[in-house]
């Protein structure tokens, strides 16, 4: 039986121009990757509300994962 847990990962302004604010509600890892599932940028994340810096990202869509101690979770994103 596979657990299913909620988490409180949450992205705006979304479509972002230069920067994209994360809340992400505990510590833990995220990472942005492209439509392929190739990791463009990874961070460590130690506070719950994160500004991430989008300007050496191209116009696109992408995707974000977020994981701590227990859960994971993924979502998207548009670049403008």
């Amino acid at each position: 039986m596979v657990k299913q847990y909620h988490m409180d990962l949450t992205g705006y302004s979304n479509p972002a121009a230069n920067t994209i604010n994360i809340d992400t509600g505990s510590p833990g890892n995220l990472a942005i990757l492209n439509l392929n599932g190739q990791p463009l940028f990874a961070f460590r994340i130690m506070k719950p509300c994160n500004a991430i810096d989008l300007s050496k990202l191209s116009s696109g869509i992408y995707l974000i994962t977020f994981i701590d101690h227990k859960n994971a979770q993924m979502g998207k994103f548009i670049k403008l």
